[in-house]
């Protein structure tokens, strides 16, 4: 990073353990609380190898004296997946998360765990879900592809089940479809199958077209 850029940055956000700033350059400047051992920084260069549309890894490293203070990636654009994900469509989303799972297969094939695949941490605009914030990813060289893959697309399963959850509330109206969503938990389908499956499920059991969490929303509250 220049020193230019390093004096002018902005804050974006701001968290328990770090500080996320925006450079002149647009790119992102995260900035930990706690500066992590120097070793560390060669795991997040291992991650670069696997940087693709899907996942925005770290390209830029602040260290200094053995200690890892932050690291620069490009700026995810949209809101949080959390945020957005009640009013999204879920035909689309199901298109995007097909690309992300393909992305997702893919980093697995570096023997990369994503502990910490949070919808707080996917980014998404409506036309691309981009995963940031790989501070908990672990490489794990003992373990199996296969392993790594069931782990991985187990945490992006559980990610979308526990969306839908907290996007639906609790009532008589909504039980049928909360233990549908419950048992999914434990299935072995993909979010992206599964967002269809449980979309055609609504329609067909509440008899309206649901486009959208929100539209589910507001037809159980009639």
């Amino acid at each position: 990073m220049n020193l230019d850029e390093f004096l002018t940055k902005k804050l974006l956000a701001s968290g328990s353990t770090a500080k996320c700033f925006i450079l002149k350059s647009g790119n992102v400047f995260k900035e930990f609380n706690n500066p992590l051992d120097i070793s560390d920084v060669e795991r997040f260069k291992y991650f670069l190898n696997y940087e693709n549309e899907s996942f925005l890894f770290p390209f830029e490293f602040v260290c200094n004296n053995n200690k890892f203070y932050g690291y620069v990636t490009k700026k995810a654009l949209g809101q949080t997946l959390e945020e957005s994900f009640a009013y999204s469509n879920l035909e689309k989303l199901s298109a995007h998360l097909k690309k992300l799972e393909k992305n997702i297969n893919y980093v697995s094939e570096g023997k990369i765990v994503m502990h910490d695949l949070h919808s707080n941490n996917i980014i998404y605009d409506g036309k691309l879900l981009q995963v940031i914030d790989p501070d908990e990813y672990a490489i794990r060289d003992f373990e199996s592809v296969d392993n790594i893959k069931t782990i991985n697309f187990k945490y992006n399963r559980i990610m979308v089940s526990n969306l839908f959850i907290t996007n639906i509330g609790l009532n008589r109206n909504t039980e049928y479809i909360l233990d549908r969503i419950n048992s999914y938990k434990y299935s072995e389908v993909k979010a992206s199958e599964f967002i269809i499956w449980i979309k055609e499920d609504m329609e067909k059991h509440y008899k309206e077209t649901i486009n959208t969490i929100d539209d589910f929303n507001n037809i159980v509250k009639r």
